[in-house]
């Protein structure tokens, strides 16, 4: 799958969740953000796509998530291995995105629409979780607003200079059921095994 065609499928998977305000942020290489108008439609952010590849090609990372406000069905996982990544994507809706070698970011359809701070909250459940590398995603790189990346575009960090692809696309399948997840009692928050994206581009 070409990288355009792989950017395409990404903000197909999102759409078809009912999800269609998107953030773009753009990081340069010298460390320096330059954040997109928020809450784009996919029209908007289609025109900045050349852009993006010109500015990927020279160094900078290209950072994508939902737009942050508001709720929305789906939340986010950082740094899962590539296994863990595949089974849920076998048990709920779920984009798999490679964002390095046996690193995933990982999208999930739920059964109800989730606040920011319930995002929040779901995604501390579920980083904490057993998961080949130690835990099921990177517990110190949760946010309910966090930024993933877009597949078809480089990962420039520092000796991962590597493409970022969209492995699985999965539908059909029974939403994950946050709404359980929302009245458990919180799981313990354990170190960061690395490979997050911790990071706040400017609001604006």
């Amino acid at each position: 799958m070409n990288p355009p065609f792989q950017t395409q499928a990404q903000l197909d998977w999102f759409e078809r969740q009912g999800i269609t305000r998107f953030d773009l942020a753009v990081q340069k290489r010298s460390g320096a953000w330059m954040a997109q108008s928020p809450a784009m439609d996919r029209a908007a952010l289609q025109r900045l796509l050349p852009w993006c590849r010109s500015e990927n090609a020279h160094g900078s990372n290209v950072y994508f998530r939902a737009h942050r406000h508001g709720s929305c069905p789906v939340f986010f996982l950082d740094d899962v291995a590539t296994v863990d990544a595949h089974g849920i994507a076998r048990t709920y809706p779920t984009l798999v995105i490679e964002t390095s070698p046996n690193r995933c970011h990982v999208w999930i359809r739920t059964d109800q629409d989730l606040e920011e701070c319930e995002r929040l909250f779901v995604q501390r459940q579920l980083a904490a979780r057993p998961g080949a590398h130690g835990t099921l995603a990177d517990p110190g790189s949760v946010s309910g607003d966090h930024w993933g990346r877009l597949a078809g575009f480089r990962n420039r960090k520092p000796l991962r200079d590597c493409w970022v692809n969209l492995l699985r696309a999965s539908h059909g399948l029974p939403a994950f059921p946050a709404s359980a997840i929302l009245t458990a009692p919180p799981a313990p928050i354990s170190p960061s095994t690395g490979g997050s994206v911790a990071m706040s581009p400017p609001s604006r």
